[in-house]
């Protein structure tokens, strides 16, 4: 092989290395990138409904505050339509959101800590049943100033004697005090809503 053939294979041949190196490079680039972009990232991002409440307004109440949509009213308790007490029409939509305090026992032979640990331990859409009472847990979590809190549907059991009444509820405990909102005349996006709302609780 003459000294020109020679030169050209070895050229060649180092040409073909650098090319490969590079496409090598390239390669590994491409996939160190594509795994840092998909991993989470460290930052907490704000939920949804942390967005969607941001804007509403903060109401007062007695050793609370809440946040509600800005047009709901607040003359007579809480409701997205207005409504006169004793002339409620129960054919008609609310949305009506009422709170209480309860300092001590709000259920019969239960402490407050008692009956709400016994309604938070349920599954997701579990029920419990006595003699009154269907209870079936919604949803739980804690609201903004670090409480706990549960979301249930209230409703009569089959041996209720009295007239029947559906209502959405939530605890939020505070020590041995529950801080009780009934939600009740309500349609689904007042049970979203309703759903939003009990997370921004803040309990002085």
């Amino acid at each position: 092989m003459d000294k020109t053939n020679s030169s050209w294979l070895k050229t060649f041949s180092i040409g073909f290395s650098i090319i490969s190196f590079g496409i090598t490079i390239a390669i590994v680039g491409y996939f160190v990138l594509a795994t840092k972009q998909n991993q989470p990232s460290n930052q907490p991002s704000p939920t949804l409904t942390t967005v969607e409440t941001a804007s509403w307004k903060t109401v007062t109440l007695e050793g609370f505050t809440i946040k509600t949509p800005n047009a709901w009213k607040g003359a007579y308790g809480l409701s997205e339509f207005p409504f006169t007490p004793g002339e409620i029409d129960k054919t008609k939509i609310y949305n009506i959101i009422e709170t209480h305090r309860y300092p001590t026992q709000l259920y019969t032979g239960y402490t407050n800590r008692q009956w709400f640990d016994k309604i938070n331990s349920l599954q997701i859409n579990e029920s419990y049943t006595d003699q009154r009472d269907r209870i079936t847990k919604i949803t739980s979590g804690k609201v903004a100033s670090g409480e706990e809190y549960v979301i249930f549907k209230n409703e009569p059991s089959e041996s209720f004697q009295g007239e029947p009444a559906t209502q959405i509820k939530a605890y939020v405990i505070k020590e041995q005090s529950i801080y009780q909102f009934t939600l009740s005349q309500y349609n689904k996006n007042g049970l979203e809503l309703f759903n939003k709302v009990i997370p921004t609780t803040i309990i002085n």
